[in-house]
């Protein structure tokens, strides 16, 4: 019986552990682009669609401020298919690395780290490639992961291009262009698959700053993610305290058509006399969905959910005339048409 207990009790454990979850709900937004250069300059025109983050919560020592002056960042994002881009404006008063060998106390010297998780799953990473925690010196060569159980602290130079500008005395833009690997990714393999970028696509995602000022190690450690004290030094181990990072290419549509359990043929969508969508389903019932009108822009017009029987109607009177896409989304059916608003 006892040997049952342990064993139930052990299962029980693993189960738990298992379950990933994320811890916070800091949400961001990186916009499409079709070419980049990575100078640390960042003015090319896309970057001005993209939105700035503050780089501002003091993770170590947790919750200390800093001494003005001493440092300040944001950063923003974009992506092609083949990188997600990173541009971030510092200013630190002082520029340090003491120690000489990149693969020993790096985080312990002056670096930009981008910490991400491919597929937004959370979960432990310190010993495994389930996420990344990239590590970037100011020499603008070395780029550290802390590794897997087969290597520790290994170079991972290939994985981000990255430019360190110097503005002035004080401040810095660094540019990374950061090749995405997913979790089967494996340091001794020449040939890892990368993973081709999409709109909607939604990635783990932090950054941080280690900060030092001279000294034999870092005086503070700055991150993009408002963690709770029990996390202040955990991103290099757990992808559960990320961010969600969400792609976005402004020129998409709404998504493709897709229909499942039914035909083109079951659902009729069109407009009454009273400026009324109709959405009628004759015979049938599909339970609660969400009914989207986007513009051919991609932008969403009115939103609104219901429950699909035989019948349901739609005021769209405030919709201006025009060609739009309707989109009926449910646990069964993801079903798009396009209409003309007279």
């Amino acid at each position: 019986m006892k040997n049952l207990l342990s064993i139930l009790t052990i299962l029980i454990f693993s189960a738990q552990l298992s379950i990933c979850q994320h811890y916070y709900d800091d949400a961001f937004t990186a916009q499409k682009t079709d070419s980049y250069t990575i100078d640390g300059v960042g003015d090319e025109s896309f970057w001005e669609q993209c939105d700035w983050y503050d780089i501002e919560y003091i993770w170590i020592p947790y919750g200390v401020a800093m001494s003005a002056g001493d440092f300040t960042g944001r950063v923003k994002f974009a992506w092609t298919e083949e990188v997600l881009l990173v541009l971030a404006e510092i200013e630190d008063d002082v520029l340090s690395d003491v120690h000489a060998d990149p693969q020993d106390n790096y985080w312990n010297d002056d670096c930009f780290e981008v910490f991400l998780d491919e597929d937004y799953s959370g979960g432990w990473h310190q010993t495994s490639y389930n996420a990344f925690a990239y590590h970037c010196a100011i020499n603008e060569e070395d780029v550290i992961d802390s590794g897997d159980d087969n290597a520790f602290n290994v170079y991972v130079n290939d994985h981000v291009d990255y430019d360190l500008d110097t503005v002035d005395n004080t401040h810095y833009v660094w540019e990374l262009a950061i090749t995405v690997y997913d979790d089967s990714f494996n340091e001794s393999n020449p040939t890892n698959t990368t993973v081709t970028l999409s709109h909607n696509k939604e990635m783990g995602i932090a950054v941080a700053y280690c900060d030092n000022d001279g000294g034999a190690e870092r005086e503070n450690f700055i991150g993009l993610i408002n963690v709770a004290a029990e996390h202040y030094n955990s991103a290099w181990q757990d992808a559960s305290v990320f961010g969600k990072l969400t792609l976005n290419d402004p020129n998409a549509g709404p998504e493709e058509i897709s229909i499942t359990g039914i035909s083109a043929e079951d659902i009729n969508i069109c407009q009454d006399n009273n400026s009324n969508l109709v959405i009628e389903n004759p015979g049938k019932t599909y339970g609660k969905i969400t009914v989207s009108i986007f513009d051919l822009n991609g932008r969403l017009i009115k939103k609104s959910s219901d429950y699909l029987g035989d019948r349901v109607l739609l005021n769209i009177q405030s919709i201006i005339k025009g060609t739009y896409i309707v989109n009926l989304r449910g646990e069964t059916m993801n079903y798009s048409k396009m209409i003309y608003k007279y």
